[in-house]
């Protein structure tokens, strides 16, 4: 005979339940969370994006002036004073520095296309990041739920025996 009583089980049974609960509580807030921080990085990062098409249009229209204002040149006559470009005359001495300012304008434009390029890259890796959070939050979610189902299982099982057990003492 065993002088110890058993083990309060149905204590343990709780815990497994109210620890599930907090688990699947906790993740999920958190999951949401973490979604919510990275699809407002993935919009902020779209907007760039979208930004950067809109100069692209402007990088293409400088590269086209570049390339009529070298045409330009290259018909001119060169004892003329100034060159007409798009009907405003620019002084031959100042033609230079005009096209040196455009091929930065371009340079820059090029650099932004690029950019934009390491954005896209930025996207696929948020986009990855959300899979791969969504399929530790969902194991972790259903390792929750499991732990939950057998504690609440189990202490209303070990419940419905203390119940009739205090029962069948109250009758006698």
């Amino acid at each position: 005979m065993n002088p110890l009583p058993s083990l309060p089980t149905d204590n343990l049974y709780k815990f497994c339940a109210i620890s599930g609960l907090v688990i699947v509580i906790f993740v999920g807030y958190t999951t949401w969370q973490k979604w919510s921080d990275l699809r407002q990085r993935g919009e902020a990062i779209e907007a760039e994006a979208e930004a950067m098409k809109l100069s692209v249009g402007w990088w293409q229209t400088l590269e086209r002036e570049r390339s009529e204002a070298l045409k330009t040149l290259a018909k001119s006559d060169p004892t003329m004073p100034t060159i007409v470009l798009n009907g405003d005359p620019i002084p031959r001495d100042q033609f230079w520095n005009y096209l040196d300012n455009r091929e930065k304008e371009i340079e820059t434009g090029r650099l932004k296309t690029v950019d934009s390029v390491a954005r896209f890259g930025k996207i696929v890796s948020l986009q990855q990041e959300m899979i791969w959070m969504l399929w530790v939050a969902g194991g972790s979610i259903a390792f929750g739920l499991l732990l939950m189902g057998y504690g609440f299982w189990n202490w209303r099982a070990i419940q419905l025996k203390q119940d009739t057990l205090l029962e069948m003492q109250l009758k006698k």
